[in-house]
Protein backbone atom coordinates (compact mmCIF):
# COMPACT_ATOMS: atom_id res chain seq x y z
CA UNK A 1 0.00 0.00 0.00
CA UNK A 2 3.02 2.33 1.24
CA UNK A 3 4.97 1.61 -2.22
CA UNK A 4 1.62 2.50 -4.33
CA UNK A 5 0.77 5.71 -2.59
CA UNK A 6 4.65 6.60 -3.31
CA UNK A 7 4.22 5.88 -6.97
CA UNK A 8 1.50 7.67 -7.50
CA UNK A 9 2.87 10.93 -5.49
CA UNK A 10 5.77 10.69 -7.82
CA UNK A 11 3.75 10.35 -10.88
CA UNK A 12 2.33 13.41 -10.16
CA UNK A 13 4.73 15.42 -9.47
CA UNK A 14 6.49 14.63 -12.61
CA UNK A 15 3.53 15.66 -14.20
CA UNK A 16 3.31 19.08 -12.52
CA UNK A 17 7.32 19.81 -13.43
CA UNK A 18 6.58 19.21 -17.04
CA UNK A 19 4.41 22.16 -18.19
CA UNK A 20 6.26 24.59 -16.44
CA UNK A 21 9.27 22.84 -18.33
CA UNK A 22 7.47 23.59 -21.17
CA UNK A 23 6.26 27.30 -20.42
CA UNK A 24 10.38 27.56 -19.77
CA UNK A 25 11.63 26.13 -23.04
CA UNK A 26 9.13 28.64 -24.86
CA UNK A 27 9.89 31.46 -24.01
CA UNK A 28 12.65 32.91 -25.84
CA UNK A 29 15.79 34.04 -23.84
CA UNK A 30 16.43 38.01 -23.71
CA UNK A 31 19.30 38.58 -26.40
CA UNK A 32 22.64 40.20 -25.88
CA UNK A 33 22.53 44.12 -26.74
CA UNK A 34 24.41 44.71 -30.09
CA UNK A 35 26.77 47.97 -31.07
CA UNK A 36 24.87 50.35 -34.08
CA UNK A 37 26.40 49.12 -37.30
CA UNK A 38 26.54 51.47 -40.54
CA UNK A 39 26.68 54.93 -40.60
CA UNK A 40 23.22 56.70 -40.62
CA UNK A 41 22.66 58.42 -37.59
CA UNK A 42 25.73 58.49 -36.10
CA UNK A 43 28.50 61.25 -35.65
CA UNK A 44 32.15 61.44 -36.45
CA UNK A 45 35.26 63.13 -35.99
CA UNK A 46 38.26 63.06 -38.69
CA UNK A 47 41.80 63.90 -38.56
CA UNK A 48 44.73 64.19 -41.00
CA UNK A 49 47.19 66.21 -42.93
CA UNK A 50 46.85 67.82 -46.57
CA UNK A 51 49.43 69.17 -48.98
CA UNK A 52 48.34 72.54 -50.75
CA UNK A 53 49.11 72.95 -54.77
CA UNK A 54 48.73 77.20 -54.95
CA UNK A 55 46.82 78.51 -57.26
CA UNK A 56 47.66 82.14 -56.53
CA UNK A 57 45.78 85.24 -58.91
CA UNK A 58 48.20 87.21 -60.92
CA UNK A 59 46.70 90.09 -59.42
CA UNK A 60 49.32 89.20 -56.12
CA UNK A 61 52.33 89.43 -58.19
CA UNK A 62 55.73 87.66 -57.89
CA UNK A 63 56.61 84.18 -58.22
CA UNK A 64 55.46 81.67 -56.02
CA UNK A 65 58.31 79.31 -54.71
CA UNK A 66 56.69 76.59 -53.04
CA UNK A 67 53.42 74.97 -51.50
CA UNK A 68 52.36 74.56 -48.50
CA UNK A 69 51.54 71.59 -46.05
CA UNK A 70 48.42 71.51 -43.67
CA UNK A 71 46.52 69.70 -41.05
CA UNK A 72 42.75 69.64 -40.96
CA UNK A 73 39.88 68.31 -38.20
CA UNK A 74 36.41 67.19 -39.29
CA UNK A 75 33.21 66.59 -37.44
CA UNK A 76 29.98 65.80 -38.38
CA UNK A 77 27.63 63.15 -39.47
CA UNK A 78 24.83 61.25 -41.54
CA UNK A 79 21.32 62.48 -42.06
CA UNK A 80 20.50 60.46 -44.86
CA UNK A 81 22.41 57.23 -46.48
CA UNK A 82 23.69 59.03 -49.25
CA UNK A 83 23.91 62.38 -47.48
CA UNK A 84 26.57 64.03 -44.54
CA UNK A 85 27.08 67.30 -42.97
CA UNK A 86 30.15 68.41 -41.55
CA UNK A 87 32.25 71.38 -39.68
CA UNK A 88 35.88 71.35 -41.30
CA UNK A 89 38.93 73.15 -39.58
CA UNK A 90 41.66 73.03 -42.74
CA UNK A 91 45.04 74.92 -41.98
CA UNK A 92 47.99 75.22 -44.57
CA UNK A 93 51.26 76.92 -43.85
CA UNK A 94 54.61 77.48 -46.12
CA UNK A 95 53.19 79.02 -48.89
CA UNK A 96 55.76 81.17 -50.11
CA UNK A 97 55.46 84.59 -53.05
CA UNK A 98 58.66 86.37 -53.83
CA UNK A 99 58.13 89.36 -55.90
CA UNK A 100 61.05 91.50 -56.70
CA UNK A 101 63.30 92.57 -53.51
CA UNK A 102 60.22 91.12 -51.29
CA UNK A 103 59.67 87.57 -49.62
CA UNK A 104 56.00 86.74 -48.89
CA UNK A 105 55.38 83.79 -46.29
CA UNK A 106 51.71 82.90 -46.00
CA UNK A 107 49.46 81.16 -43.82
CA UNK A 108 45.86 80.08 -44.01
CA UNK A 109 42.94 79.25 -41.33
CA UNK A 110 39.64 77.83 -42.92
CA UNK A 111 36.91 77.35 -41.37
CA UNK A 112 33.85 75.39 -43.98
CA UNK A 113 30.65 73.85 -43.71
CA UNK A 114 30.61 70.93 -46.18
CA UNK A 115 27.65 69.15 -47.21
CA UNK A 116 28.95 65.32 -49.04
CA UNK A 117 26.68 63.33 -51.10
CA UNK A 118 27.67 59.56 -51.42
CA UNK A 119 25.76 58.58 -54.67
CA UNK A 120 26.43 55.24 -54.32
CA UNK A 121 24.45 54.58 -51.45
CA UNK A 122 21.32 54.76 -53.77
CA UNK A 123 22.87 51.67 -55.49
CA UNK A 124 24.94 49.89 -52.57
CA UNK A 125 23.30 51.16 -49.65
CA UNK A 126 25.62 48.11 -47.61
CA UNK A 127 28.36 48.25 -49.27
CA UNK A 128 30.98 50.65 -47.29
CA UNK A 129 34.39 49.38 -48.88
CA UNK A 130 34.99 51.94 -51.36
CA UNK A 131 32.70 54.91 -51.51
CA UNK A 132 32.87 58.03 -53.38
CA UNK A 133 31.38 61.46 -52.88
CA UNK A 134 31.41 64.58 -53.40
CA UNK A 135 31.94 67.71 -51.47
CA UNK A 136 30.56 71.77 -51.54
CA UNK A 137 31.56 73.89 -48.41
CA UNK A 138 31.07 77.43 -47.84
CA UNK A 139 33.21 79.32 -45.03
CA UNK A 140 35.41 81.82 -43.64
CA UNK A 141 39.25 82.45 -44.14
CA UNK A 142 42.04 84.29 -42.09
CA UNK A 143 45.61 84.44 -44.51
CA UNK A 144 48.68 85.88 -42.58
CA UNK A 145 51.09 87.04 -44.45
CA UNK A 146 54.49 88.11 -43.78
CA UNK A 147 56.55 90.39 -46.10
CA UNK A 148 60.55 90.02 -45.88
CA UNK A 149 62.15 92.76 -47.01
CA UNK A 150 65.54 92.01 -48.82
CA UNK A 151 68.84 93.28 -48.14
CA UNK A 152 67.39 95.10 -44.78
CA UNK A 153 65.98 93.17 -41.48
CA UNK A 154 62.37 94.32 -41.94
CA UNK A 155 59.56 92.36 -41.45
CA UNK A 156 55.90 93.24 -41.82
CA UNK A 157 52.62 90.96 -40.92
CA UNK A 158 49.71 92.17 -42.37
CA UNK A 159 45.96 89.43 -41.04
CA UNK A 160 43.37 89.31 -43.84
CA UNK A 161 40.16 88.04 -44.05
CA UNK A 162 37.04 87.01 -46.40
CA UNK A 163 34.96 84.30 -47.33
CA UNK A 164 36.03 81.13 -48.85
CA UNK A 165 33.80 78.26 -50.72
CA UNK A 166 35.30 74.89 -51.50
CA UNK A 167 34.36 72.05 -53.79
CA UNK A 168 35.64 68.64 -55.08
CA UNK A 169 35.34 64.74 -54.43
CA UNK A 170 36.79 61.79 -52.58
CA UNK A 171 36.94 58.54 -51.72
CA UNK A 172 36.06 57.00 -48.33
CA UNK A 173 36.60 53.39 -47.31
CA UNK A 174 35.45 51.71 -43.70
CA UNK A 175 36.76 48.63 -41.82
CA UNK A 176 33.77 47.92 -39.70
CA UNK A 177 31.43 49.68 -38.10
CA UNK A 178 34.18 52.43 -36.75
CA UNK A 179 37.20 53.11 -37.99
CA UNK A 180 37.19 54.96 -41.51
CA UNK A 181 39.73 56.53 -43.89
CA UNK A 182 39.38 59.21 -46.90
CA UNK A 183 41.48 61.24 -49.23
CA UNK A 184 39.88 64.38 -50.94
CA UNK A 185 40.94 66.49 -53.62
CA UNK A 186 38.97 70.09 -53.47
CA UNK A 187 39.74 74.12 -54.89
CA UNK A 188 39.17 76.22 -52.48
CA UNK A 189 38.01 79.54 -53.86
CA UNK A 190 38.34 82.96 -51.17
CA UNK A 191 36.84 85.99 -51.84
CA UNK A 192 36.85 89.59 -50.34
CA UNK A 193 39.70 90.67 -49.00
CA UNK A 194 41.45 87.14 -49.26
CA UNK A 195 40.27 87.03 -53.29
CA UNK A 196 43.34 84.98 -54.96
CA UNK A 197 44.91 82.70 -52.48
CA UNK A 198 43.46 79.94 -54.34
CA UNK A 199 44.87 76.47 -53.79
CA UNK A 200 43.78 72.82 -54.15
CA UNK A 201 43.80 71.03 -51.04
CA UNK A 202 44.29 67.40 -51.27
CA UNK A 203 43.60 65.61 -47.94
CA UNK A 204 44.04 62.16 -46.11
CA UNK A 205 42.47 61.37 -42.85
CA UNK A 206 41.43 58.79 -40.77
CA UNK A 207 37.90 58.70 -39.02
CA UNK A 208 35.69 57.05 -35.95
CA UNK A 209 32.28 56.42 -35.69
CA UNK A 210 30.71 57.02 -32.42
Amino acid sequence: MLRRSLLTLTLVLVGLQSPAQAADSSTPEPEATKAPEGVLGRTYVMLGGGYGLEQFSSDIGGLTTSNAWGLQLRSGGRVFDALAFEGHFEMMRGFDVSPTGTTRSLETYAMFANVKLFPMSWFLPDFRLLEPYAVVGVGGMLADTQAFQDLTPSTFTTTRGGFASRFGGGLESSFGDQIFVAAEAAYVLPVGRVDGFDYVSLTAAVGYRF
